[in-house]
């Protein structure tokens, strides 16, 4: 399995599919159309001769839910705002995506510093710099850079895969076209919003493919008993081909097995197609509430004849604060803990976490 490289939440939404303004529809038309155009033009060099339209078909009931999905204007705009907290993180050997936790944490994916940390140590090398840069929405204006509070990276974890970086809490935002500097706090983050894994329906990821600007890419969860299926699909275009071997051998070397009916991995992650394969790492999934469920991790890929991937993954949410969580119950931690319970409490699945008996919350720990 290859690396994917790798807002203001209220404590309580209520959606009431009001249209909101016309700045606000406007703002929201304008970015669907700029996605819209690079998302063709993507899915149309994946997918050569006719076959982008085979691959549409096949997929026509899972594209007809996103369609009705993103026709309602508050569950972009919701998106949108909750985004603001998606960051682009920016190392000397890889590019990923990130966001704000709470305060001025974010969390990321591990793998995106492997090359950076000292070794056997979770702390970053003395000549290692990382950038992290908020509103990267467009080429070099208006974003937002802050720098890392220390070295040390938090809570890494090689099987869950994930990262926690604490920031300066002010930042510098430059404006490109002013010369203007400005000085911005972190946003705020989406630990309040985490959801449980769902089985099926819509997801959206937002991040930062390829350490573009930031993109959205609203998707369909592909359920257990359809993976194998949803491989299938995404392989039809070679099918016949000298490439077909290659692909599959190539995937198989990964271990897709590890996710298809019976694996090890196949109840523990969630998998669904996205454009958004490396330099998003670490990238937020949303289900069809807005609900933070996945950390996007990683794909199944092939590099012949072109880079590609049949299936993308993202880590549980939950099952990773679990783990957060258990690390704050060790000693020097108490200060911390309480800010997550103060951030936690009006979230009931996250509460349940946090009040588990000490025994049971370490037993994510104990495989470290």
């Amino acid at each position: 399995m290859e690396d994917a490289a790798g807002s203001e939440a209220g404590h309580s939404h209520s959606f009431s599919g009001q249209s909101g303004s016309s700045d606000d529809v406007e703002e929201i038309y304008d970015l669907l159309q700029k996605q819209c155009a690079d998302l063709k033009k993507l899915m149309t060099r994946r997918f050569p001769g006719d076959s982008y339209q085979k691959a549409l078909n096949l997929r026509k009931k899972d594209f007809g839910k996103i369609r009705k999905s993103f026709s309602d204007v508050h569950r972009v705009r919701e998106l949108i705002k909750l985004g603001e907290s998606v960051c682009a993180i920016v190392t000397p050997f890889k590019t990923g995506t990130g966001f704000v936790l709470f305060d001025n944490f974010i969390l990321t994916n591990a793998h995106l510093f492997k090359q950076c940390v000292e070794d056997g140590k979770p702390k970053l090398k003395h000549d290692i710099k990382v950038e992290v840069l908020f509103n990267f929405e467009e080429q070099h204006k208006n974003y937002h850079y802050f720098q890392l509070a220390h070295r040390n990276i938090l809570y890494c974890h090689d099987d869950l895969d994930y990262a926690i970086l604490e920031l300066m809490p002010v930042g510098l935002k430059y404006n490109q076209d002013t010369e203007e500097v400005t000085e911005e706090k972190v946003p705020a983050g989406l630990l309040e919003r985490f959801g449980p894994m769902p089985e099926s329906g819509e997801a959206s990821i937002i991040g930062h493919p390829n350490g573009e600007v930031k993109q959205l890419d609203p998707t369909s969860i592909i359920e257990i008993e359809n993976r194998v299926k949803a491989v299938e699909d995404q392989l039809e275009p070679y099918k016949g081909t000298a490439f077909i071997l290659h692909i599959i051998n190539e995937i198989t070397k990964q271990g897709i097995e590890n996710i298809l009916v019976g694996g090890n991995r196949a109840e523990k992650v969630t998998t669904y197609n996205t454009f958004m394969c490396h330099g998003s790492s670490g990238s937020p999934v949303f289900d069809a509430e807005c609900k933070v469920f996945g950390l996007h991790t990683s794909g199944y890929v092939y590099d012949f004849p072109k880079p590609e991937s049949v299936i993308e993954c993202a880590q549980p949410l939950l099952t990773i604060f679990e783990h957060f969580v258990s690390k704050l119950r060790k000693p020097g931690n108490e200060e911390r803990l309480k800010r997550v319970k103060e951030v936690a409490k009006e979230n009931v699945v996250l509460k349940k976490i946090l009040n588990a008996d000490c025994d049971d919350s370490m037993e994510i720990d104990r495989k470290d």
